[in-house]
């Protein structure tokens, strides 16, 4: 007999304890289902990384980049199709990406370093990004929340936007990937 329990987000990074919750009291008895976008889904998926228990996403985002990639025929789903089908998903292991920040003394930055489940970016798009939320939590409109991210990303064409970035990627072959410290526009 199945049993569903619903919980709303209240503030940032509360999926990440919702999903932590459940996984630690259920185990592998349990599934999280998603219903929002990619921010959601990255809170869950990196709460579950290592855990026994399987996400399911509803995408209810603004671009649902991950259910794009992880499922090509979403959009002939309704609401409905999802919901009714709980019972029926196959489930399928996704990678991850351990992204591990640091200032310029070397010293880790824990709100910064985090599991990626899809795209990790760090350049012109998150100052974008980062601007286009500053500016809804100044003016939270209609308006301001339809062309925050536009406006955002005009303002930022015409600024400065090289920055300086030096990466190591350790390659799960045991391999290593370096770069410099270059000015890149844009890091994905």
């Amino acid at each position: 007999r199945s049993r569903m329990e619903l919980k709303y987000t209240e503030y940032p990074g509360h999926a990440t304890d919702v999903a932590v919750e459940a996984a630690n009291k259920y185990k592998g008895s349990v599934a999280i289902v998603t219903v929002g976008g990619d921010g959601t889904i990255h809170e869950v998926a990196t709460a579950l990384a290592f855990h026994e228990t399987p996400l399911i996403p509803i995408p209810f985002g603004t671009g649902n980049d991950f259910v794009k990639t992880s499922n090509p025929s979403w959009k002939k789903w309704t609401l409905y199709d999802y919901l009714t089908n709980l019972d029926n998903v196959t489930y399928k292991p996704i990678d991850l990406i351990k992204l591990d920040s640091f200032d310029m003394m070397g010293n880790f930055i824990p709100g910064w370093s985090a599991y990626i489940n899809n795209v990790a970016s760090i350049g012109l798009d998150t100052k974008v990004q980062s601007d286009a939320k500053a500016l809804v939590e100044a003016h939270n409109t209609e308006f301001t929340r339809n062309t925050a991210y536009v406006r955002a990303a005009f303002k930022n064409l015409f600024g400065d936007r090289a920055h300086k970035f030096t990466y190591k990627l350790d390659l799960e072959d045991g391999t290593t990937v370096s770069g410099d410290s270059t000015e890149y526009t844009l890091i994905s």
